[in-house]
């Protein structure tokens, strides 16, 4: 089980098995969460982000790339970033509580009315606040 925080550059992370905790800083990162429960986030910049297998959180600051990969994972979108998303295999959440104002997401299609927002290979949707 590790605690990782990267640097202001472009991080790249990749951490094994167990329960890990990953703050990629505020570059242009890379992060692997490997297997485990792990809890990512990318930092500020334009982020890669794989879970890797296991239940994994992953938060969104911007924009990027954000998997969740295999597991039952549990994604937060961060509002009006050009990113995408992917929930992976397993059942997935994707959550856009903080968003605030009008906005539609279409879990079958990955469409919604934010421009660049992609959401695919999600189950469950929370919003609202």
């Amino acid at each position: 089980n590790d605690n990782i925080t990267g640097t202001s550059g472009a991080n790249r992370i990749y951490t094994g098995d167990g329960n890990d905790t990953v703050n990629g800083g505020s570059g242009n990162d890379y992060i692997s969460g490997g297997n485990g429960h792990d809890s990512l986030l990318g930092g500020a910049g334009t982020d890669t982000v794989y879970g890797g297998a296991g239940n994994d959180t992953i938060r969104s600051s911007g924009a990027g790339l954000y998997d969740g990969d295999s597991g039952n994972d549990y994604i937060y979108a961060a509002a009006g970033t050009p990113e995408t998303l992917r929930g992976g295999s397993g059942t997935d959440t994707l959550d856009t509580t903080h968003w605030a104002g009008n906005y539609t997401i279409n879990l079958v299609t990955g469409a919604t009315n934010y421009s660049g927002e992609s959401f695919t290979q999600f189950e469950n949707l929370r919003a609202g606040r």
